[in-house]
């Protein structure tokens, strides 16, 4: 990717001006039909159509700040071109053939948002869906023009920081992030107090073993109308901050801030997803309904056998990022 200066908040203003979401051609798809299709993956199945407690405690439904805004901190949507992107993935994940020596990339190259947590297996699939070929004997680095890159072995440039191969703390981190940023039943979609949301992040950690990680309750988190959550990956620290004035994705919708389209999916991936129990392949399918024709990072489906439900995550900014994580149901 060239870089010409611009700042990142100058990126963010820029793809906010131009947002590619608002001026989609967004097909919605025919009520009766999909509910049709739930009915028929509800039938499928023997197991309870009423799942467990959630992850974050869910009051009325509201966001707060940026934290619904910008998915992953946002810039990652600056990057992309043609879906998948042959400039790679700004702040996220570069997936390149050619990557040059002083970070220049070339028209074998793909990216965007980091998917699983796993930046070459994220590549892989970035790759395929770019129609580009696989990166053979890959390898993830960051550098001084790209946070996350992954390329061939042999062109790897000098002076790059190589990433140790993706283990089960890294999945969970990058479950940490999207739950955070999670319009269906993430923290942003309610009015925490500082001492909820302080449990509610670190029940979330307990949750997902990541025991090296810290809650900080920042000094001034009292002062806002609620409290939200940060992530800090580097630090391996949730921080508790003051938010507010919070107002709900309704309102946002009414007063023209949010395209009405992500109430309607948010909305559908909950009834559909997080309010039932179904596996992957049948959540798979309700995304796949409930996204119609609005341009969408993929979809990613991340196999968790020991989880009795799936669970989806969705997080918007520039564009659309729905994960789901959850069993793969038996075969025959």
């Amino acid at each position: 990717m060239q870089h010409d200066g611009t700042s990142t908040d100058d990126l963010v203003t820029a793809l906010r001006a131009a947002d590619p979401l608002a001026r989609a051609d967004l097909d919605r798809v025919d009520p009766d039909a999909l509910l049709a299709l739930r009915t028929a993956v509800l039938a499928s199945g023997a197991r309870p159509a009423v799942r467990g407690p959630r992850r974050w405690a869910r009051r009325a439904a509201a966001v707060g700040g940026a934290l619904a805004l910008l998915v992953g901190g946002g810039a990652a949507y600056a990057g992309y071109q043609d879906w998948y992107g042959s400039d790679g993935g700004a702040d996220g994940i570069t997936c390149s053939l050619d990557y040059g020596p002083l970070g220049e990339t070339g028209e074998l190259t793909s990216g965007g948002p980091a998917l699983t947590g796993d930046p070459v297996a994220d590549c892989a699939r970035y790759q395929e869906l770019a129609g580009l070929p696989p990166i053979e004997d890959p390898v993830a680095f960051r550098d001084a023009w790209h946070p996350v890159v992954v390329v061939p072995r042999d062109r790897v440039p000098d002076g790059a920081e190589l990433l140790d191969p993706a283990g089960p703390a890294d999945l969970a981190a990058q479950e940490l992030e999207s739950s955070v940023h999670d319009l269906v039943d993430g923290p942003v979609t309610g009015c925490l107090d500082p001492a909820a949301a302080a449990a509610a992040a670190q029940a979330e950690l307990d949750r997902l073993s990541l025991g090296d990680w810290e809650v900080d309750v920042d000094e001034d988190a009292g002062t806002g109308a609620c409290a939200g959550v940060v992530v800090d990956a580097g630090g391996r620290r949730l921080t508790v901050v003051a938010t507010g004035p919070v107002e709900s994705l309704e309102t946002l919708v009414a007063r023209g801030d949010v395209v009405p389209e992500v109430l309607e999916l948010r909305d559908e991936l909950r009834t559909g997803i997080a309010d039932t129990c179904l596996d992957l392949t049948e959540a798979e399918a309700v995304v796949a309904q409930a996204l119609g024709t609005a341009h969408h990072w993929p979809t990613s489906a991340v196999e968790d056998p020991a989880a009795a439900c799936t669970r989806v995550d969705l997080e918007v900014g520039g564009s659309i990022q729905v994960t789901l994580r959850g069993p793969r149901p038996a075969a025959g």
